[in-house]
């Protein structure tokens, strides 16, 4: 079980990026200035709950994590760490915004596989979504995190294409402030 959650959480964990921008809508708008400071705002401990269905309509494997969240180069991009936990996972992520495309941007690198899972979207204080491509054993995947707040908790599910063609949610991650 700890090695099939430690591969899903490679996928990428987008902890870091849900609740970003500022208006209802989406990006537009929204400065360099001002994504950053939404970042910032996102910054701490907290506690990350992962539901994993190995298997469409089945029951999940359930899972808890630390994650602490930082601002790093220069106050520009927040950092997630996550783990390690008992079976020595560990994972940590970058999410910015790029002034260019004026579009949130996210990485996500660890210790089960080791790949890169890259993501791009439009994010709102509300939530937002990303999509991009994940590593598996298979190659690059599609992968679409769909992120929204309750209060203040974080809730991302993510779904990806299943065998039969249809999309599907495989896992939930569900944040909340540590303490």
């Amino acid at each position: 079980m700890k090695k099939s959650l430690s591969a899903v959480l490679a996928v990428g964990l987008i902890g870091t990026a849900a609740v970003l921008a500022a208006g209802e809508g989406g990006n537009d708008g929204i400065t360099g200035k001002d994504a950053r400071a939404t970042l910032a705002a996102r910054a701490g401990e907290y506690r990350l709950t992962v539901k994993f269905w190995p298997v469409p309509d089945g029951e999940p494997q359930v899972s808890t994590l630390d994650t602490r969240r930082r601002m790093i180069l220069k106050g520009r991009v927040l950092q997630s760490q996550v783990g390690p936990d008992g079976s020595g996972f560990e994972g940590t992520g970058m999410t910015g915004f790029d002034e260019a495309t004026g579009r949130f941007w996210y990485v996500w690198t660890d210790t089960s596989s080791g790949g890169v899972s890259v993501l791009e979207g439009t994010l709102h204080d509300r939530g937002g979504t990303l999509e991009g491509t994940q590593s598996t054993p298979r190659g690059p995947s599609p992968l679409r995190v769909e992120i929204r707040r309750e209060g203040s908790r974080e809730v991302h599910d993510y779904w990806v294409p299943g065998e039969d063609g249809r999309t599907v949610r495989y896992l939930e991650l569900t944040f909340l402030p540590a303490g």
